[in-house]
């Protein structure tokens, strides 16, 4: 779509520049006689500008009344037709604001969202009937949201699309002790009567909350230390006798103390069982 000036004074030189770009775009196509263009060029001034128009407001100021002005101008221009459109408003926690979309590790767009948490993704639809006075839709037709990642789970990842406009909102949950990384969705509208979807996708940022990097420490450190225990018992040994041991009772043997380091490494070499256990019973964080 090419936009020019409503002044005539200014027309005329657009357009030249305008066919100059085009036949240096073109090149050597040419279109045979009796088969589909290959190369269509459609000018028109008033209903691309003001599309163009709207099309900028909306992405200046990122407005949902703006953005239903440029569905608007699509349904002006094509009237009748039964067309549906969807915009994603933002996700949020379950009792919070919409957050900022940041970048994962490769720079993708992603938002960023941490372990044991839910969010709710806000989907705004308008779908143009083609009906005076009758806001309903004419055919079936749904808004799907699926979890590419077992990481994450929706919940009713179907949503009904009843009328001219729904605000959907879909439920996520990120189980606990999930590996970090980037999870990715896709949000899809379908309409199964003529077999048609389209959509986008969607990705999250799985980051770990501060609790997680102390548990991963601590589950690092108690291996270690186990570890060493294990390999050398007698130093062990010598070490605990060296404690006011007559207070409590007698220091171990060297075979107790190799067999507890064996317990205690299996336990933290799962890092995500280990972990989980100690945050249950010692809450830490």
């Amino acid at each position: 779509m090419a936009a020019v000036s409503d002044d005539p004074s200014a027309t005329a030189s657009q357009l030249t520049h305008f066919n100059h770009l085009v036949s240096q775009a073109v090149g050597a196509y040419s279109n045979a006689g009796g088969q589909d263009l290959k190369n269509l060029i459609l000018h028109e001034s008033g209903d691309i500008q003001n599309l163009l128009k709207a099309w900028h407001d909306a992405s200046s100021n990122d407005d949902v009344v703006h953005w239903g002005n440029v569905v608007k101008q699509i349904d002006i221009h094509y009237p009748g037709l039964d067309l549906d459109f969807f915009r994603v408003l933002g996700l949020r926690p379950a009792h919070g604001t919409y957050m900022p979309i940041n970048s994962t590790d490769g720079d993708i767009p992603a938002y960023r969202i941490r372990n044991g948490q839910e969010y709710l993704l806000e989907v705004l639809q308008r779908t143009y009937t083609g009906r005076a006075g009758d806001s309903s839709v004419k055919s079936s037709r749904y808004m799907e949201l699926t979890a590419l990642d077992e990481d994450i789970h929706v919940r009713q990842p179907r949503r009904p699309v009843l009328g001219k406009y729904d605000l959907l909102s879909f439920s996520l949950y990120v189980p606990k002790q999930r590996s970090p990384g980037a999870k990715n969705l896709t949000l899809a509208m379908v309409r199964p009567a003529v077999d048609q979807r389209y959509g986008i996708e969607l990705t999250l940022d799985l980051v770990r909350g501060s609790r997680d990097v102390l548990l991963g420490a601590l589950s690092i450190t108690i291996f270690a230390a186990s570890l060493f225990a294990y390999a050398d018992p007698p130093t062990v040994v010598s070490a605990l006798k060296a404690l006011p041991w007559p207070r409590i009772g007698d220091p171990p043997s060297n075979d107790t103390v190799e067999k507890f380091a064996v317990v205690i490494m299996l336990l933290s070499a799962n890092a995500t069982s280990f972990t989980k256990w100690i945050g249950n019973r010692g809450q830490l964080g």
